[in-house]
C-alpha cells in the first residue's frame, strides 16, 4: 500500500521506481475522480470570475471643470495585460509548472485581492472574466478534512490519502517551502487534466470560513479556480479597487 508521505517523497527526486509508483497512483486517482460525480463541480457558462493584478497601467488627468479641479484617475490593466501570461513568461505556480499556461481566478473581489497580497490604500486592477461554456472542475472544496493527523501511520486507506492530498493542495506555504510542496499540487493538476477536467476549484488559503463541517455546505464566494485553458473565458471589464482597511475580509473595498 501507500501513504501520503510516500507520495510526497516519490515526487521530490523521482527514480524509475518512483515514476512507476506515481503513474500507478495517478491512474488510481483518475479512476477515483471519474467514478464519482461528487468530485466534480459544474461551472456554468456565463459565470463571472475575478482576477487581480497589483498596480494600474497608468494614471491620467480627468476632464477638469476648471484648472483647480483636475483629478488624477488610475487606469486599470485590461484584457491580456490582466489575463494569463504567454507560455514563455509563465512561471510555476500552485497548479502549473514552468511554461504551463493556465489562468488563476477567484469568485470574489476580496479573495482576488488576497491572492495578490494587496495592501491598504494600494490601487489594484481587478478584471472580470466570463466563462464561454459549461466547465467541469475538480472539486477540492467539498472534500472533508482527514480525520487525525496520520503522520505516524505506515498504511492508510485510499479515501484518507485523497483527503490529505486535497487538504495539502489548499494549504498556504511559506515561500521558501512552496517549490517542494507544489510538486504534489502540480501532480494533482496533471491528474485532473488526465481525467479530462477543465480545471480545479479549491479553497482560498487565506480564510478559514469556506467549509462548514456541520452543515456540509460550501461558500463558493471564498473559492479560487484554475483553468487549464485560459481561452475558456472572455474578458468583460476591468476596474480599480482600493482596500481601505488592513484585511480584505473586513470588506471595506472601494472600486473606482
Amino acid at each position: 500500500m501507500f501513504t501520503f508521505e510516500k507520495i510526497i517523497d516519490a515526487l521530490q527526486a523521482p527514480s524509475l521506481q518512483d515514476a512507476s509508483f506515481l503513474t500507478k497512483i495517478g491512474n488510481q486517482l483518475v479512476e477515483y475522480i471519474c467514478t464519482d460525480s461528487s468530485h466534480e463541480y459544474l461551472l456554468r457558462s456565463g459565470t463571472e470570475l475575478k482576477r487581480a493584478r497589483n498596480g494600474v497601467e497608468k494614471y491620467r488627468s480627468s476632464d477638469a471643470v476648471n484648472l483647480f479641479e483636475t483629478e488624477i484617475v488610475p487606469v486599470p490593466w485590461e484584457k491580456e495585460k490582466i489575463g494569463a501570461n504567454s507560455r514563455e513568461k509563465t512561471l510555476a505556480g500552485r497548479f502549473n509548472r514552468d511554461c504551463e499556461r493556465v489562468l488563476y481566478l477567484s469568485n470574489s473581489i476580496p479573495i482576488a485581492l488576497s491572492e495578490v497580497r494587496a495592501i491598504s490604500d494600494q490601487h489594484v486592477s481587478v478584471g472580470t472574466f466570463s466563462t464561454q461554456k459549461d466547465l467541469n472542475l475538480l472539486n477540492l472544496v467539498d472534500v472533508p478534512k482527514p480525520k487525525g493527523r496520520g503522520i505516524l501511520t505506515t498504511d492508510e486507506d485510499f479515501e484518507t490519502t485523497y483527503r490529505r492530498i486535497a487538504l495539502h493542495a489548499q494549504t498556504q506555504f511559506p515561500s521558501e517551502e512552496a517549490k517542494r510542496n507544489y510538486r504534489l499540487t502540480q501532480f494533482v493538476a496533471s491528474v485532473a487534466a488526465e481525467a479530462k477536467l477543465d480545471g480545479i476549484m479549491y479553497r482560498t488559503a487565506f480564510f478559514e470560513s469556506v467549509w462548514n463541517e456541520a452543515s456540509q455546505e460550501t461558500d463558493l464566494a471564498d473559492c479560487n479556480i484554475v483553468l487549464f485553458n485560459p481561452e475558456n473565458v472572455d474578458f468583460v471589464k476591468s476596474e480599480v479597487a482600493i482596500i481601505q482597511r488592513e484585511r480584505p475580509k473586513a470588506l471595506s473595498i472601494k472600486t473606482l
